[in-house]
């Protein structure tokens, strides 16, 4: 079982290193392609990194309840968790409309931290569970009246990455408490063929028409809805983490579930080997094929998408358990499996860190009218002159960030500190 858990921790520590990488570059103007998202339909490196969270979320509650029931414990502890990770996120996105007047800018930068760490030690502290949950609960609900009900917050984007993967690990985790292997296939299925038969055959109500195009599409009519203003300013009506994509993604959680429990039999390694082999190059097959007649698309979460990326996730998943098992190679994946023990602690910091840079003005040496955040100070000044080539430079700068926080991750390793949601 050792084994099984290590190749799910690289696994892990990969997709969050990666997640690092692609999110904190130098400057957005200067991203080598495989590191940006498809613009709409595709697949590219960086659209991996959500769908194999996804994944790796299922795969992993088999191993945190080994004896599943539904019980008002367990429905309290997974309420608990679900709404925590929903509020981290929700903090990540109102962290910039935190405003109060008559205050200078540094001022309302020293307050921002100060709610930050007092969120931090609110959901990360080590708590008992009922007290998570009493924390949670009011936390949670205050967020919601204020994105609803004050001006301030008005623009607050409700969904994100943080939302999602709490969503969907709270209905993928009940589904594991009250339905059987059976039941957990059909409804996995029904979500993935149903989303697609929804999609393709319900036409828009705004435009009576079938659309699959960004904007125009019954997913984004939808999120126009339900969430009104409370989108990704970006992508303004509709929301790439939107409501009816949410639906997938739990299929894609519950696919999870049923391959965490076949690693979790009594079986031979070879067994299980194979197993994940067969499922990575049967689920790729069949989202490639799948493709042909409903495109591959992160932002819809197609149900192609969902299969051809679990794939994928599957495959990596096997060589990494294969190698774990041989020991001469198992100090070489130490640093993956570091990086795989705190990822919620590490996509938190590497959203807020950001974020502050962003706030700490300096004046600008090319315009001396103007000021320009620090990190852009530092890129331009430090980074962009060393490098031939713009793109390397970013890259470089993203590298910065994976070496900060691999220090941060070895020094919790080491005192083995694991610090959850």
């Amino acid at each position: 079982m050792l084994n099984r858990l290590l190749a799910l921790d690289i696994l892990r520590g990969i997709t969050i290193l990666f997640m690092v990488i692609v999110n904190n570059p130098g400057s957005w103007n200067a991203v080598y392609a495989p590191l940006l998202h498809a613009e709409w339909n595709g697949c590219t490196p960086t659209d991996l990194v959500f769908p194999f969270f996804i994944v790796i979320v299922g795969i992993a509650i088999p191993f945190a309840n080994p004896n599943p029931k539904c019980s008002l414990e367990n429905f309290s502890k997974i309420t608990s968790r679900s709404l925590r990770l929903i509020y981290l996120g929700l903090f990540l996105n109102c962290f910039n409309l935190i405003q109060i007047d008559y205050v200078s800018q540094n001022q309302l930068l020293i307050i921002r931290l100060i709610f930050t760490v007092l969120i931090g030690i609110a959901l990360f502290g080590n708590f008992k569970e009922q007290l998570k949950l009493m924390l949670a609960i009011p936390i949670f609900c205050s967020f919601i009246l204020v994105a609803f009900f004050t001006e301030t917050f008005e623009n607050l984007r409700l969904m994100g990455v943080l939302q999602r993967i709490g969503l969907v690990y709270f209905i993928a985790t009940l589904c594991y408490f009250c339905c059987s292997k059976y039941k957990l296939i059909f409804v996995a299925s029904v979500l993935l063929i149903g989303y697609w038969l929804l999609l393709v055959l319900v036409p828009v109500p705004n435009s009576m028409q079938i659309s699959l195009e960004k904007g125009t599409n019954l997913v984004a009519y939808i999120d126009q809805i339900l969430l009104r203003n409370h989108v990704l300013i970006a992508t303004k009506p509709w929301d790439p983490e939107g409501v009816l994509s949410t639906f997938p993604a739990i299929a894609q959680a519950i696919i999870g579930i049923l391959i965490g429990t076949v690693l979790k039999q009594n079986i031979y390694f070879h067994k299980k080997f194979y197993f994940l082999f067969a499922i990575g190059l049967l689920f790729f097959i069949i989202g490639s094929s799948w493709a042909m007649i409903f495109p591959l698309n992160k932002i819809l979460w197609s149900s192609s998408f969902v299969m051809f990326t679990t794939g994928i996730a599957m495959l990596f998943l096997a060589f990494l358990f294969y190698i774990s098992h041989a020991k001469f190679l198992k100090k070489f994946l130490i640093p993956f499996q570091i990086w795989g023990l705190n990822p919620i602690l590490i996509f938190f910091l590497s959203g807020i860190i950001p974020r502050i840079l962003a706030m700490i003005k300096c004046q600008n040496p090319a315009n001396l009218n103007e000021t320009i955040s620090i990190q852009t100070y530092f890129f331009n000044t430090f980074l962009i002159p060393n490098f031939d080539c713009p793109k390397d430079a970013s890259l470089f700068y993203a590298f910065l960030y994976v070496a900060f926080f691999f220090l941060l991750l070895y020094i919790l390793f080491k005192r083995k500190i694991v610090i959850k949601v």
